[in-house]
Formats: C-alpha cells, structure tokens, sequence
C-alpha cells in the first residue's frame, strides 16, 4: 500500500521555505536586513549584497540592520562596518536579542542617533581572540603582533562610534564586559532604548484618505432629464384624453 505522509510532508515543507522566502524577499523590498546568527564569510556576503542592492535602488532612503548574533569572525564584521559606513544613506541598527564581540560593533556603527536596543536585549564588548596553531617561533610572534594590531584597531572603531577614549574602550574591553540596554547607551553603543513600532507608513495616507471620505459631502442624485421619447409620449396622451372628452359632451 502506498504511503503518501513523505510526499505531503515534503510539499509542506517546500510550501513553508517559499513563504520564508517570500517573507525575506518583501523585508528586503522595505530596506530591511537581518544580521541573525554566527558572522562568517557567507554572512558578510550576503549583508554587503544587500547594502550594496539597496544603495543602489534608492540611496537616499534609510536602511534598517536588526542584529542577534553572538558575534564571530573580525575580517567578516570589519567587511560588513566597512559597507555600512560606505552606505549614502542612514543605516539604523537594531539589536533583537544580543549583539556579543563583533555584533556590538556593528550595533554601534549605525549613524549616530539612529541605534536601537530592545528593552531585553543584550550587549556585550571584549578584546579579540586567537588561537595560535603549532609553528616556529618567528611565526608566533608575528601572529602575536597581528593580534594586538587587530585589537587597537577594534579599539579606535569603538572610541570612534561610541564617543569614549581610547584608553576607557582599552580598558572596558579588557574582559567579557556585558551591558544592559541602558549601560549600553550610557557609554555610547546605542541611543534609543525601546520597543519598536511597527505601523505601516501606509496607514497613515489610508487614514487621511477615511478622514477625507468623511469631510466630502454626500450628494443627492439628480433628477434624471426626461428624454424627449417620454415626452412625445405624454403630449399623445393629452391629446387623446381631451378629444375623449370633447366627443363626450
């Protein structure tokens, strides 16, 4: 006998990734992007593809980056800030969740007055990490040195988007240095604190339009013209009932 639940399960599924994309196509179409999940190299493609799409689409318009990721690689994240500072436009930067290591510097290289954190959200800020494989000695001291080039370097992004010196990041960064919302925009990561709104811009004309529907004035139909057929019509009967009564008398 044959069993068809594969079948159905495998057509609901198909049917539930093109919704997905679908959703994801008309997020992108509204100069939305998702940075969600590990920042690695196939993450950095596909956010500076969309920076670099929506750019140019429409460069004057704004662009909105939501963040949840516990970070991840430096040179994808430094691709990804080096894109959004590129940008023509306001790139604002939401942080749903987390924004750990690397996504807390994306999170705080939005234009300034235009970075959001949910009341919930998370923050964390730290020094790079590495880990040295076996090799000579030479090699390690050059990797040491790449280290502690890469970690200045990540210290003046965040002094220059956060507004604080170098030595307060240096020292902020030393350890795993967690923030609430409100911490976070204390030191400069972020500037608003709040749930997000939703609404359609779109809502607002069709409102104003229902507002305009009201103020118009009903009119009243008007009298139709009679048509000269009618009009015809009633004279022959005038003149058949008068000499009706003619002939009477």
């Amino acid at each position: 006998m044959y069993d068809d639940t594969n079948v159905v399960l495998l057509e609901e599924g198909k049917k539930a990734k093109h919704s997905n994309i679908h959703v994801e196509k008309e997020l992108l179409q509204n100069r939305k992007i998702f940075l969600i999940g590990s920042i690695d190299d196939r993450m950095a493609k596909s956010v500076v593809m969309d920076l670099m799409w929506l750019a140019h689409e429409k460069s004057d318009e704004p662009i909105t980056i939501y963040i949840h990721s516990s970070g991840g690689l430096v040179s994808a994240g430094l691709a990804i800030h080096d894109m959004m500072s590129s940008m023509p436009c306001t790139v604002r930067t939401v942080c749903l969740g987390k924004a750990y290591s690397m996504a807390a510097i994306l999170l705080a290289s939005g234009t300034k007055g235009h970075r959001h954190c949910l009341p919930n959200s998370r923050v964390m800020i730290h020094q790079p990490s590495s880990s040295i494989s076996r090799s000579s000695a030479s090699d390690v001291a050059i990797h040491a040195e790449q280290v502690l080039s890469t970690h200045n370097k990540l210290v003046e992004i965040i002094s220059s988007h956060t507004g604080q010196s170098f030595a307060i990041v240096n020292e902020a960064i030393d350890r795993d240095n967690y923030m609430s919302p409100e911490d976070a925009k204390k030191f400069g990561v972020v500037d608003e604190i709040g749930l997000m709104d939703f609404t359609p811009n779109d809502n607002v004309s069709s409102s104003e339009g229902s507002n305009n529907n009201k103020n118009k004035t009903v009119e009243e139909p008007k009298n139709p013209t009679t048509s000269p057929t009618e009009v015809e019509k009633k004279n022959n009967d005038a003149e058949t009932k008068n000499k009706e009564e003619k002939s009477s008398t």
